[in-house]
């Protein structure tokens, strides 16, 4: 698997305010990303901000709590949704195993992932 450009640090405490990303693929077509959240203890909407393009979203482990676009949900292991262009989305882990998600994407629009800010 081809990993480059990973920001952010693997969190040794939980509840701490960290995220870990790896950037694993990115060409004209797509943008793949690996997220691995720690923080337990943050609001979900803390650094909720929109994306450009649409993106996936898969709960590779752990549990998630996501606002996209006002609307809450809870992600567990094996869930995926569609977030829409241009919607605020924000997400906290709310289990003690950190939250691994995988993000597909379109690199061109200006998905997630990009190094301007951090989640």
């Amino acid at each position: 698997m081809e990993k480059n450009n990973v920001w952010g640090s693997p969190g040794e405490i939980v509840g701490k305010e960290v995220e870990h990303k790896v950037l694993l693929k990115e060409s004209k077509e797509v943008r793949a990303l690996y997220y691995k959240l720690y923080n337990v203890e943050k609001d979900v909407m803390d650094g909720a901000h929109p994306h450009a393009s649409e993106y996936v979203l898969y709960m590779i482990e752990g549990e998630a709590e996501v606002n996209v676009a006002g609307e809450g949900a809870i992600l567990r292991k094996g869930d995926l949704i569609t977030v829409p262009a241009n919607a605020v989305i924000g997400y906290k882990a709310i289990s003690y195993i950190p939250a691994e998600m995988l993000v597909v994407t379109h690199p061109a629009e200006g998905g997630p992932g990009e190094h301007s800010h951090s989640h």
